[in-house]
Parts: C-alpha cells; structure tokens; sequence
C-alpha cells in the first residue's frame, strides 16, 4: 500500500466500437474482434464506469439475440479478462432509442497501471449494421 494517496489527475474517456464479434476463447488467446476502449496514461489510469450502447438500427434484427459482453486487459503480450456480463437480448427496434444500453460501475475502480490497455468485445453480431459502442470513464493517476 502506498504512504501517500493517488488522486486522479486528468479526467479521461477511451471509446471504441465492436463491429465484428469475438471469438469464444475466454482465455484472451484468441483475440479477433477484440477492440481498445482505452489505453492507461504515463502514470496510470483509474477506470471507474463503462457504458455499453448497441446501436442496432430500426427494423434489422427480426429475432431477440442474447449477448455475452467481455473485458480484458492487455498486460504486455498476454491478455486477462477482467470481467464478463450478460447483456439483455437484443430484440427488433421500432424507434429511435439504442437497442439496449447498460452502464457499469466498477467498485472498486479498475486501476491499469502505465502501459496497460483495456479492451472489449461481443460474442454475437446478428447483422452487419449491428454494432456496439463501448465508453469508459475515469482518470489519470
């Protein structure tokens, strides 16, 4: 444990957009549709919250697709998963509003220290259009 607290020093936002799904190694061995949400700073970065927004447009899906969202870090060469969710089924939609949204709150904090990346991913893309938008928020250390 530190003597002296790390306060976040620079606020920071990494996105990044799915538009191919990932494969099913949970190990992070295989890493095709795997996308960088964010990159930590020279002195790390706390990552406090991640917000999911499928963007599924009007009409496309005709059938309900349940999806597995997953996170990994990249510590070098090898990468980690640091969690993995279990997002709605993404149904048929007939207005404007994403296809389903969901924002997560890591407590505690995600912390990646100099170097590191954070990265996501899908398991299943029902059609061509249908993407997902991944955003994190928190900070430099």
């Amino acid at each position: 444990m530190s003597a002296t607290p790390a306060f976040a020093v620079t606020p920071r936002i990494g996105y990044n957009r799915a538009i191919a799904a990932m494969d099913n190694a949970v190990d992070g061995s295989v890493l095709t549709g795997l996308v960088a949400v964010l990159v930590a700073g020279a002195s790390g970065t706390r990552v406090d919250r991640v917000v999911i927004v499928n963007l599924e447009p009007v009409g496309v899906n005709t059938a309900a697709t349940p999806q597995v969202y997953r996170f990994y870090v990249q510590t070098g060469a090898d990468y980690r998963m640091v969690l993995e969710l279990t997002g709605g089924a993404i149904a048929q939609r007939t207005t404007s509003a994403a296809g389903y949204q969901q924002t997560v709150y890591l407590s505690p904090a995600l912390v990646l220290p100099a170097g590191y990346t954070l990265y996501a991913g899908i398991t299943k893309r029902a059609a061509a259009s249908d993407n997902t938008d991944f955003i994190a928020f928190g900070a430099d250390l």
